[in-house]
This record gives C-alpha cells, structure tokens and sequence, in this order.
C-alpha cells in the first residue's frame, strides 16, 4: 500500500479528490433530493448500484416515485420533495423511443391506456416497449390492473394499426372521430383478476432489474439485518478492495431467484445458485458434498440462509460465496397475532384457488378461517397460516372476494 500511495495518492490526487468529496457532501446535505436523483442516474444500467442509492435516497426520507407515462422523464428526476423514476431505467426502451414519448405528450397527457396506444403508436413505438412499460407499472396510474392490460394491448395495437391503415386507402370507419381527442375514446379492456403478488413482482424486476412497488424480503428487513453480516450493498466496486476480502466468512440471506445444477468431471450433482437480496443479487457456488444435503432446500423463491466464504479472486462484477452450509430462513415470529376470516362462495368456484394462491404468498403466524357459504362448511387452523396483518394480502383478497368477504380480527 506505501508503495502504490506514492503515485497514487499524491497531494494533488489527494486534493481533487477531497475537492470532490466536499462538494459531494454540501449538495448532498443542502439539496438531497436534486443529489440523489442525479446520482442514481449517473448508474442507470447498473442495477446493483441503482438499489443502493434508491435505499439511501428511502433511507433519507425521499420518497421515490414509481415510473409514469405522464411524469417520468428519461433520467431520474426531481419532483418537490420526491424523485420520479426515469424511463431509461426500463429494459429494452431506448432513449429516442422516450423521447418520442415525452414529445407526444406535451400536447397533453394520457388520459387512458387506450388514449396512449392512439397517440403513440404512429411514432413507431413497438408491442415490446408497451409490454415493458406495463410490467414496470408505468400505467398503474390510469390503469392499475396489470393484467388487463397485458391481455389486452396486442390485440388493441393491432385494431388500431389496422384502423389507421384502412383510413389511409380511404375507407369509412365508425372510430374515425375518436382520434386526436381524449375525450371521445372509450375504454374497453376486459375485466381480468390481476396477477398474483409474485408475478407481477418477478416481472418488474424482469424489466427494470429492480423491485420497485414491493420487494419479496420487504417484511423482513430487520429480521435479516440483524442476522446477516453480508449484502451485495457491501461488495466493492474496485478490484483492489475485492482481493482483500477474499475468503472472509460472511452469512448471507437472500431468495433463491435460479438454481443451475452442474455435474461435475467425477459425475458428482451440483449447483450454483443466484441469490437476490434487497440491493443486488450473488452466485453462490454448492458443491457436491453439501449439494447433496440441501437439495431439497434449493427451490426458486425459497429465503435461504447461507453461511461460506466470499471468492474474490476472479474478475467478477457480483459477489460469489463458496457455501458451507444452506438452511431456509426462519421467518416465522413463535406467537399468533390473530385470525383473519374468510367467506368464499363456494369450493368449485375457480376463485376458490386463486384465493389459496395469494395466501401461499404471506407466509406468516396468524391462523386463517374459512367458511365455504354453498357448502356450509367452515375449516381454521394452522394448515393455513400466514402474515394476517398484511395491508397487501387484505387488498388483494378483498379484490377476489369483495371487502365484507375479509375480516381481521386481533387476539385477545
């Protein structure tokens, strides 16, 4: 290190670098909101880093604003005292393709979902960048159901398309008025029930790289805090400051997003794994011998608690633990904190399943009773226990069955 510092560090390297770290600091303390979307900017496109910062930016008390068709930008940008998140962050949106969008609407904003397919498909925005824009919940605040608009958009484009074409040859259609004026169109998705928790999360984070209405491990935040000593948040950037934690002991929690079973020269199964946390994900490497222990364990979604060693030794750009042992995380408080009830018309109704569905997503201590109404049958128990007090887990019942349908009620 003396060595490297003789040239590296010089007085005025030392002195840039101080320059910039002061000027960081004071428009970091007297203009948060302006300092941190600029900076979670200048990292679009790495997806490690963008978590950290949005984390910081929460952890200062800004608030951060989903993406919008009608407020986004192309960056991240400055809204009062929250930041908006910028459209370049989507997957597979350019910046032209954006925009073309911002350009279109500064003749007003889009009123509806079918509103905006009119207005921008003849700039050459494609189904894809729809899909994306859908899955990253840019239209949740003139459509919230995600669903109905992922079954509805490609067949909408395509009347449209078809639409403008007929028009252009010189044929009458009945929706020539309704072009150019939000006013006249009329909205026609379907009705759909939206999609469960997971997959619209799972898809989010498909197209953006990172969660942003919830996260899979928000719940438990200061249950994995304090039980870990190891984040993706804390792998360094720079290759020098890798090396020097190379084979350090680390416990890492996480959730298992991909299991890649391998077989190895002496035939022996087994697996690497990428594990996501809440800034980042890792590759975690389990060989043969505890392969063979765990492999029960090692299914997508499953919150793991791995305790290994950190391999920083090689060129990568993401952390890797070379893991020692696996178990699945105990998420689960000892006490109940109360039942929440049900009322579901009937046991052959399709919603019947979808209702069993959502409360596998809410793992939790609270007992859940449920009454079948055309049967006449009531079960409770621990068979079905989850996070009772869950906001989430209400709401989305509340859609299926209706808010009468879904009751909480506390211990006492």
């Amino acid at each position: 290190m003396a060595v490297f510092a003789d040239y590296a560090f010089n007085k005025s390297h030392s002195a840039a670098y101080a320059l910039i770290a002061m000027r960081s600091a004071w428009l970091k303390h007297y203009y948060p909101v302006e300092f941190m979307a600029a900076l979670i900017s200048s990292v679009i496109g790495n997806q490690t880093q963008m978590a950290q910062y949005l984390e910081e930016a929460k952890r200062l008390g800004i608030e951060i604003l989903p993406p919008s068709v009608n407020a986004s930008n192309l960056k991240f940008s400055v809204e009062g005292d929250k930041i908006r998140f910028g459209l370049l962050a989507i997957k597979g949106i350019g910046a032209g393709v954006i925009r073309e969008l911002i350009e279109e609407r500064e003749a007003g904003p889009f009123a509806s979902f079918r509103s905006f397919l009119e207005r921008v498909i003849e700039r050459g925005i494609q189904k894809k960048t729809v899909e994306n824009l859908i899955w990253a919940g840019a239209f949740d605040e003139i459509h919230e159901n995600r669903a109905e608009l992922i079954g509805y958009f490609e067949g909408e484009i395509d009347a449209i398309t078809s639409l403008r074409r007929n028009n252009l040859e010189g044929q009458f259609s009945l929706f020539d008025t309704s072009f150019g004026s939000d006013a006249q169109v009329t909205e026609t998705i379907p009705p759909r029930p939206e999609f469960s928790r997971n997959v619209r999360l799972k898809n989010e984070k498909e197209v953006t790289g990172l969660y942003l209405s919830d996260h899979p491990l928000a719940d438990f935040t200061d249950l994995i805090s304090s039980r870990s000593n190891f984040s993706t948040a804390d792998f360094p950037e720079e290759e020098e400051d890798r090396i020097l934690l190379d084979k350090k002991p680390v416990l890492y929690i996480g959730m298992i997003s991909d299991v890649d079973k391998k077989i190895t020269r002496k035939n022996d199964e087994m697996a690497i794994l990428k594990v996501e946390d809440l800034y980042g994900t890792s590759e975690i490497v389990v060989f043969p011998n505890l392969y063979r222990t765990v492999r029960n364990l090692l299914q997508e979604d499953a919150i793991v608690q791995i305790k290994g060693k950190l391999q920083t030794q090689e060129q990568d750009d993401h952390a890797k633990i070379i893991a020692e042992d696996i178990t699945l995380l105990e998420l689960q408080k000892d006490e109940d904190s109360g039942i929440l009830y049900l009322r579901i018309p009937s046991m052959e109704e399709p919603v019947a399943d979808q209702v069993m569905e959502v409360l596998e997503e809410y793992p939790g201590p609270s007992d859940v009773g449920i009454y079948y109404e055309k049967e006449g049958q009531r079960f409770i128990g621990k068979n079905f226990s989850v996070n009772g007090k869950s906001m989430q887990l209400r709401a989305q019942l509340a859609y299926l069955l209706g808010e009468s349908n879904v009751v909480w009620r506390e211990r006492k």
